[in-house]
């Protein structure tokens, strides 16, 4: 009886064993595909410009959605004139507009948040003056964060 209680010490460290490699190894794959996901994923700003502007402004930037749809946040603030945010993607001939002439009014800050579901391509926003006011400038800030 003595001889078999050994073997069953035994198979029981070689099956923990197992686990623990089993466990490192799925840690080892596992593990850097998070780290990418959440390096890509993280709030972080991608405009954040102050200009001053005759007529119109565009600022295009690239999001990376290789894991699905992402949340972006546009905030434009003017300072002398109203202004008119207009914010579309666009890849070859396909084109998506999300946000049309929404209104800026004067010493304000407008925000929106849209959803971005398009993968490739560019995405632009625009700040433009209305024409009623001429040549005058205005001074705009934009900021985008994801």
């Amino acid at each position: 009886m003595n001889k078999r209680s050994p073997p069953k010490r035994r198979n029981r460290w070689v099956f923990h064993k197992r686990i623990v490699i089993l466990a490192i190894a799925i840690l080892a794959i596992v593990g850097p595909v998070g780290i990418f996901y959440a390096w890509d994923y993280r709030p972080q700003t991608l405009i954040d410009d102050t200009v001053s502007i005759k007529e119109s402004h565009v600022q295009q930037f690239s999001v990376d959605l290789s894991f699905g749809s992402r949340n972006v946040e546009i905030a434009v603030e003017t300072y002398n004139i109203p202004v008119y945010v207009t914010f579309w993607w666009q890849s070859g001939p396909n084109a998506v507009v999300y946000l049309r002439s929404q209104p800026v009014a004067v010493n304000s800050t407008w925000t929106s948040r849209v959803t971005l579901h398009n993968s490739g391509g560019q995405y632009s926003v625009l700040a433009e003056k209305s024409e009623a006011y001429g040549e005058g400038l205005t001074t705009v800030h934009v900021r985008v964060t994801v």
